[in-house]
This record gives C-alpha cells, sequence and structure tokens, in this order.
C-alpha cells in the first residue's frame, strides 16, 4: 500500500510540474505573439519610409572666383 501512494504521488507531482511547464510557456508564447506583432508594425513603417524618401540629387560645390564670391 505504501508503495501504491508513492507511485500515485509522484505521478501527481508530475502532473502538476507539467502544467507549471504548460503556464510558462503559454507565457512565453503570448509574449513572442505581441511582439511580433508590434516588430511587422514596424518593419511596414519602415518599409514604406524606405520606398516615399526622395533622395537628393548631388551637386558639385559652388566655384569661387577670384574675389572669393561665388559665381
Amino acid at each position: 500500500m505504501l508503495s501504491a501512494s508513492k507511485i500515485h504521488l509522484a505521478a501527481g507531482l508530475k502532473v502538476s510540474g507539467l502544467g507549471l511547464r504548460q503556464a510558462e510557456l503559454d507565457f512565453h508564447i503570448s509574449r513572442m505573439v505581441a511582439i511580433s506583432g508590434i516588430s511587422s508594425i514596424e518593419v511596414g513603417l519602415g518599409y514604406v519610409g524606405s520606398i516615399k524618401i526622395k533622395i537628393p540629387v548631388r551637386t558639385r560645390p559652388p566655384q569661387k572666383c577670384e574675389n572669393g564670391r561665388a559665381r
């Protein structure tokens, strides 16, 4: 009888340990879902910003004349 209660107690501890691991896994999954949603929004905004940006055309700097003024 003592052996049966020992096995029952060990099985109960394993089940409660699995419940704890399940809760921990659910916590990490919910955090990852939240972070992935925020990061997808940031990536979308960055992509739209990189498409809409206008890159300035490089011009030559003004050349100086003999009297020190720009032409």
